[in-house]
C-alpha cells in the first residue's frame, strides 16, 4: 500500500516558495543559491499564535515553520538547541490550555500528514496478522478516516471532532466513549520521535511490533535515510505515548486499527432518574449487568446532561438527558431516509443554524441579555437530537457534525467510574449555584466512559473513568469563572483529573499532578521525560507551569 500524495495547498505553497527563491514559509532549502541554509533556513515567520478558537491570549512565537520530513525535524531540534530555545508541534491548535504553547520554534503539522508504507519485513511474526497503519504525525483524524476507509479499515473508537491531528489527540489522551475502549493513545503501537540532541528513536513497548533483529538502524523519509535507534521499553513507551509534547517531536506513528464497520446511533431523550434507577442504563452499567434488557448490547454510549431541572426546584432525577447508544454493524444495512440524517432536522440544518448564529455569537449575546434563555436553548438542543436513529460509516457517526464549528471553550474532568452518580448530581447542584450567581450554561454537558490506560499521564491511568465535559460558547459573561470553579471544586471533592487540552491551567506544580496521578507514577513519567528532554529543548509553557522544565544546555 503506497501513498505519496500531499495536501494540494501544502504542495502548492512549497512549490511557490521555491519559485520565489526563498523559504518564506520555512518549507526547506530553495534550489536558488541565495536561499538560506543550515539553521538559518528555519529562522522565519515569528509572530503571535492562538488556539483555533482564540479562547486564550496565546503566545508570541519566535519562529513558526512547516517541516515536511523527518530530516527537517532533526535539523530544527538541533538548531533550537544551538539557539537555547524550545521546540513544540501544535497539532491542530484545538487545546484551550497552554499545552501547545512554546515561544521558540512552533511547528505547524500540515505538511507532515502523509500516510506511510509499513515496513512489514521488520515486524515480529505475531504482529504480521495485526491491522496496522502507519502515518506521519500531522495527519488529521478526518484525513486518516478517509485513508483507512479506502483500505477497508477504521479506528476502534474516536472522539466527536475529526479536525484534530492524530498525534495531538493521542499526546493529550483524547478519547471517545465506551468502557471496552481506552483513549486514542491506546491505539498507538509504535512512535518515531526526534528527542534531545536530534536523535531519532522508534519507541515501542517491551514486546513491541518490531523484531529487533530486523530493525535496520534507520528510517526512510521522503528520499532521506535517517539514522534511528529502536527502544522497546514499557516505561519509556508509557511515558511517551501521552507526553504532552514534552519528550520530543513525533514524526510518525503506527496505529492498531480494525476492519471497517458501520454504526447505528439510537439517541433517546430521558431523565436522570430513569437512567439511574436499578433497571436504568447507568444503574445497569455501574452494576456490571447487561446494558439492554432485550436485544444487542451497545458498543459505545454517552450521556448528555441538562444542567438545569425540568421544573424549578426539581431534584436531580428531573434533569433531562440524552442517552446516545451506538451499535456496530459489519456492513451497510438498508437505511430509511430518516436513518441517513442525524437528529430531527439533519446535518444541513445544523450547519445553517451554526453559521446563522455566527458560530455562537448570537447565542452568547442572547444569554448575556436574557439569562433565562440559557436553559431553554439546552432543552431545545437535547430534544432536537432525540428519538431518531442515524446509520452511517463509523467515523461519520463518531463526528458530531457542524456544531463543531461553534466558537466554544471548555473543560473536561475525569473521575473514578464508580463515582458517576455522585459526580453528576454534584454537578447539578453547582450548576444551580452558578445560575443563582448569574453564571449560565449554554450547551449540554456530557458524560463519557473510558477504559483504563497504561500511559502514565492519561487521565484514565490505572482506573476506569467517567469524564464530564463542560463547555460554553465564547463571549458568555463569566463563563470562565464558572468553568474554573468547576475544576477547583471537582479536584478538591473527587480528586478529578483535568484533560490536558480541555483545561484552564489549574494545575500549578508537579505536586498538584502527583496528588491526582500518584507520586510513583508521575516520578516514572518524569524519569523518561528527563532522559528524552535532557537538553531542555522541549521545555514549554506547560512544563514551566508545572515547575519541571529542564535547565537548557
Amino acid at each position: 500500500m503506497k501513498h505519496t500524495r500531499r495536501e494540494f495547498l501544502g504542495s502548492s505553497a512549497a512549490v511557490g516558495a521555491e519559485l520565489l527563491g526563498a523559504s518564506v514559509l520555512g518549507v526547506g532549502a530553495s534550489a536558488c543559491a541565495s536561499a538560506p541554509r543550515g539553521c538559518d533556513r528555519w529562522k522565519v515567520n515569528g509572530g503571535p499564535w492562538q488556539d483555533a478558537n482564540r479562547s486564550n491570549p496565546g503566545v508570541q512565537v519566535r519562529y513558526r515553520v512547516r517541516p515536511e520530513k523527518l530530516r527537517d525535524l532533526v535539523e530544527i531540534v538541533e538548531c533550537a538547541e544551538k539557539e537555547r530555545i524550545g521546540v513544540r508541534m501544535t497539532g491542530a491548535g484545538l487545546s484551550y490550555s497552554d499545552v501547545a504553547m512554546c515561544d521558540g520554534f512552533l511547528l505547524s503539522p500540515e505538511r507532515l500528514g502523509t500516510p506511510l508504507e509499513l515496513p512489514k519485513e521488520q515486524l515480529r511474526a505475531e504482529a504480521r496478522g495485526m491491522n496496522l497503519f502507519r502515518t506521519e504525525s500531522g495527519a488529521s483524524i478526518r484525513s486518516l478516516n478517509t485513508e483507512l476507509d479506502c483500505a477497508g479499515l477504521a479506528f476502534k473508537n474516536l472522539g466527536g471532532y475529526n479536525a484534530q491531528s492524530i498525534v495531538g489527540a493521542a499526546m493529550t489522551a483524547t478519547h471517545g466513549s465506551g468502557l471496552k475502549y481506552g483513549p486514542v493513545s491506546s491505539a498507538i503501537a509504535s512512535i518515531q520521535v526526534v528527542v534531545s540532541g536530534g536523535e531519532v528513536l522508534q519507541v515501542e513497548p517491551k514486546n513491541g511490533i518490531t523484531d529487533p533483529r530486523k530493525f535496520p538502524g534507520y528510517i526512510d523519509s521522503h528520499g532521506d535515510r535517517v539514522r534511528a535507534r529502536l527502544v522497546q521499553d514499557d516505561v519509556i513507551f508509557n511515558a511517551a505515548s501521552v507526553s504532552l509534547g514534552a519528550m520530543g517531536v513525533v514524526y510518525a506513528v503506527v496505529l492498531e486499527v480494525e476492519p471497517s464497520y458501520w454504526l447505528k446511533e439510537t439517541p433517546k431523550v430521558t431523565t436522570w432518574g430513569e437512567l439511574t434507577c436499578t433497571d436504568g442504563f447507568i444503574g445497569r452499567l455501574l452494576a456490571g449487568r447487561n446494558l439492554a434488557a432485550l436485544g444487542p448490547e451497545p458498543d459505545y454510549y454517552e450521556v448528555s446532561l441538562n444542567p438545569y431541572p425540568s421544573k424549578t426546584g426539581g431534584g436531580p432525577g428531573t434533569h433531562q438527558c440524552l442517552l446516545q447508544q451506538r451499535y456496530k454493524l459489519a456492513r451497510e444495512p438498508w437505511r430509511s431516509a430518516q436513518d441517513r440524517k442525524r437528529g430531527q432536522f439533519g446535518s444541513e440544518v445544523d450547519a445553517i443554524a451554526t453559521w446563522g448564529s455566527t458560530k455562537g455569537k448570537f447565542l452568547a449575546d442572547t444569554v448575556n441579555r436574557w439569562p433565562i434563555e440559557g436553559p431553554k436553548f439546552i432543552t431545545t438542543s437535547i430534544r432536537s437530537r432525540g428519538d431518531v436513529s442515524y446509520i452511517n460509516k463509523s467515523y461519520e457517526v463518531f463526528d458530531i457534525g457542524p456544531v463543531n464549528h461553534m466558537r466554544v471553550f471548555g473543560i473536561e474532568m475525569h473521575f473514578d467510574f464508580e463515582d458517576t452518580v455522585r459526580v453528576a448530581e454534584r454537578f447539578f447542584e453547582l450548576a444551580q449555584e452558578h445560575y443563582d450567581q448569574g453564571m449560565v450554561h449554554t450547551t449540554p454537558c456530557t458524560l463519557r466512559f473510558v477504559n483504563e490506560a497504561k500511559s502514565n499521564l492519561a487521565m484514565m491511568h490505572g482506573r476506569r473513568t467517567v469524564s464530564l465535559e463542560i463547555g460554553s460558547v465564547l463571549g458568555v459573561r463569566r463563563a470562565r469563572d464558572m468553568l474554573l470553579h468547576y475544576e477547583h471544586a471537582f479536584i478538591q471533592e473527587f480528586g478529578a483529573r483535568p484533560h490536558w487540552g480541555l483545561d484552564l491551567n489549574v494545575l500549578k506544580s508537579v505536586d498538584d499532578v502527583k496528588a491526582l496521578w500518584g507520586d510513583a507514577n508521575v516520578e516514572e513519567w518524569l524519569g523518561a521525560y528527563r532522559q528524552l528532554n535532557r537538553t531542555g529543548v522541549f521545555n514549554a509553557a506547560v512544563t514551566d507551569r508545572l515547575g519541571i522544565s529542564v535547565p537548557r544546555s
